[in-house]
C-alpha cells in the first residue's frame, strides 16, 4: 500500500486534488492510490535518465 508520505512527492495542488477525490470516492481510494503510484514511479525514471 502507498504510504501517506508519497502526497509529498508529488505537486501540492496534485496531492491536494487526489485527497480530495479519496474523501469523496472512498471506495475508490485503492484505484487512486495506484494511479499516485504509477505517477511517483514515472517521475522517480525521469530523474534517473
Amino acid at each position: 500500500m502507498i504510504k501517506r508520505g508519497h502526497f509529498q512527492d508529488l505537486h501540492p495542488t496534485i496531492a491536494f486534488s487526489f485527497g480530495a477525490m479519496k474523501q469523496m470516492y472512498p471506495d475508490q481510494s485503492v484505484g487512486i492510490d495506484r494511479l499516485i503510484q504509477a505517477m511517483n514511479f514515472q517521475w522517480k525514471l525521469k530523474e534517473i535518465h
